[in-house]
């Protein structure tokens, strides 16, 4: 029993560290991870370490701390690629990814994008790898290289619609919207933009009903 105790004691708080950081309770999220953290440092399990780090990652995104963000998915990232974990690697470059994007240091986004989408074509994936699409057409349209953000979205388009994901298929046709409009397409733009939003409505997304509403509201394009 003695021995068991520390791994149950480090899923207990892993396991809580997520749950209040999706209930956006960041205080109590950072507290149970760094417990878990602690417990893993002490026992040796490497594999944990390194999900403790990327939960402290996802915290400090939220609270918009992006340098602590940025030095925990990397110490995450350095644990995976030791420990050889392949979709985890694949997480941890598209988390710095979001960190990139949220800088707009965009080259850099660029290249953790597609380090991610590579790992996750080689493990087939094909979930995450629509989101490395999505992400990818992020950083092309805040170039203003809406064709390549098109070429994007369409594939990720592409395996969400085989895939039956609703509510990741109103996210594609929300970002089409916005490029179609972008390049003055104002019409095909805006009913794309219609059918995102019945898309978010019919999975219950109210906040991003209200984001598609105020954007067809708007008298021109907005990011």
């Amino acid at each position: 029993l003695r021995e068991i105790e520390p791994v149950l004691a480090r899923e207990d708080y892993l396991r809580l560290g997520e749950v209040y950081a999706r209930q956006n309770r960041l205080d109590l999220a950072e507290s149970a991870a760094r417990k878990a953290l602690e417990i893993c440092e002490r026992n040796r399990f490497r594999t944990r370490i390194a999900i403790a780090y990327t939960t402290l990652g996802v915290i400090y995104d939220a609270r918009e701390d992006l340098d602590r963000s940025e030095e925990m998915h990397r110490k995450a990232l350095a644990l995976d690629i030791d420990l050889s974990i392949s979709d985890r690697i694949a997480t941890d470059y598209a988390n710095l990814g979001v960190i990139f994007s949220k800088r707009n240091e965009l080259d850099s986004a660029e290249e953790m994008y597609l380090k991610a989408l590579e790992q996750h074509e080689l493990s087939g994936r094909e979930r995450e790898v629509a989101t490395d699409y999505l992400n990818l057409s992020g950083v092309y349209f805040d170039r203003g290289q809406f064709d390549k953000a098109e070429v994007m979205l369409m594939r990720s388009l592409n395996i969400n619609e085989r895939l039956g994901r609703k509510d990741a298929l109103a996210e594609v046709y929300f970002n089409l919207g916005k490029v179609f409009r972008e390049c003055g397409q104002i019409e095909d733009g805006d009913a794309l933009l219609k059918f995102a939003r019945d898309l978010f409505t019919s999975v219950g997304l109210s906040h991003r009903v209200a984001m598609v509403t105020e954007l067809l509201n708007a008298k021109r394009p907005v990011n």
